[in-house]
């Protein structure tokens, strides 16, 4: 039988619905010479049989450029290529202009690929915007290209306003133990109908008083353990404020600390931490800690949510691998910028989470309208330490004393 031939018959069996057949299938395929490959994949015609090959010779570099120089491979082969590819088939993947602008998701796999170069990122997305390439469903595609291109962007896709109505309904089994869901649900009506009118004669910005302290013992208890765990103290983000963006930490080391700080297992070896210090965020550039942000872990995101470059930490809030805990640790963080904190306000999704909600309304930075639409999602015991906390805003003080009154009305009724 033809080498072609049987490499076609074995990709076949790689794809058979039985596991054992299609895992032995898989392991011949990976014993096949690069020279056989290669051979296979410029005389067959099926894409199929061409992404297989791609698959199961990832670690044949000879044979993936082969396949890249294809023009039958189809653009899903050169995603996969994208995401986990490394050295010259990346340089490839970049080279190819026409393939990304056909595929701009190959763009997205080359960022979040660990192993791509900055400089190779850097020009596929300068290409990209420059040839007007969409790629704005690259996740934080605004911080992205603004890091990169040094510009803000332009017709971008911004999150939809929030629409405060539709904060009122909590998702089911987000309420703490002990809440009265139902009383909460009727003392937000309760509180618009009542509060509302004459609420601005008393509102009184002048009482915002900001405290960088925690929640109270009662607030604590919400969050994990672990999630009381303050960003790191030796951190100093007013070390990397000067002219860096003129400098690049160099492509192998940074590379290196890529590679180490994309480990989000609390169970692995940084336990989700980071030994990434201030001295290495000083040498880096701002694409740099941009897509440190986006790909690094949970240490990682604690310090750069406070770089004070606006992009960076607006990128901590664009990682796909940001957890809502997380998102509520941010939100009670007094000492984070208004801007974070009015960007965690107005995403629908995470003020779903009753502990964002309350996290929130107790943040000082946080826009007041929104922090007043949270007070109904508090239960009574909440409130009532509420009304009388220093911590917070004297607005929110009188709205929680009036909402308390409220239900205690309607209860005693």
């Amino acid at each position: 039988m033809p080498s072609e031939a049987l490499v076609a018959a074995t990709c076949f069996l790689a794809q058979d619905a039985d596991e054992k057949i299609a895992t032995k299938a898989q392991e011949t395929l990976k014993q096949f010479s690069p020279e056989i490959l290669i051979g296979a994949s410029q005389v067959l015609d099926s894409v199929g049989v061409l992404h297989q090959i791609t698959v199961s010779a990832m670690d044949k570099s000879s044979v993936i450029e082969s396949i890249l120089l294809n023009r039958k491979t189809l653009n899903e082969t050169v995603e996969y290529v994208a995401a986990n590819g490394k050295g010259r088939m990346l340089e490839i993947v970049v080279g190819n202009q026409v393939r990304m602008e056909e595929h701009p998701k190959i763009v997205e796999a080359l960022y979040f690929n660990y192993n791509t170069p900055m400089r190779l990122i850097t020009s596929a997305v300068e290409n990209c915007v420059r040839q007007g390439i969409d790629i704005s469903d690259l996740p934080g595609y605004n911080e992205v290209v603004e890091s990169i291109m040094g510009v803000a962007t332009e017709g971008t896709k911004p999150d939809e306003d929030i629409d405060l109505e539709a904060l009122s309904t909590t998702d089911e089994g987000e309420a703490d133990e002990g809440a009265d869901e139902g009383a909460d649900e009727e003392a937000d009506d309760e509180f618009d109908e009542d509060f509302d009118e004459d609420f601005d004669e008393d509102f009184d910005e002048d009482s915002d008083e900001d405290s960088d302290e925690d929640f109270d013992e009662d607030f604590d208890e919400d969050f994990d353990e672990d999630s009381d765990e303050d960003f790191d103290e030796e951190y100093d983000p007013d070390l990397i404020s000067f002219s860096i963006d003129y400098e690049e930490l160099g492509e192998n080391e940074y590379g290196e600390i890529l590679a180490e700080s994309g480990d989000d297992d609390e169970d692995g070896p940084l336990g989700g931490k980071t030994s990434l210090s201030p001295k290495k965020l000083r040498a880096m550039s701002v694409a740099q800690r941009v897509r440190l942000a986006m790909l690094g872990n949970k240490g990682v995101r604690q310090m750069l949510i406070r770089d004070p470059k606006s992009i960076v930490a607006a990128a901590v809030l664009q990682s796909p691998k940001l957890t809502d805990k997380e998102v509520a640790q941010y939100a009670k963080n007094k000492s984070l910028s208004d801007d974070i904190i009015r960007e965690i306000a107005a995403k629908r999704d995470w003020v779903k989470n009753v502990n964002v909600k309350r996290a929130l309304v107790h943040n000082p930075k946080c826009p007041p309208n929104i922090a007043m639409r949270f007070l109904p999602f508090l239960s009574q015991k909440e409130l009532k330490d509420l009304k009388k906390s220093k911590d917070v805003p004297g607005y929110i003080m009188t709205a929680a004393a009036r909402l308390y009154q409220l239900r205690e009305q309607r209860q005693g009724g």
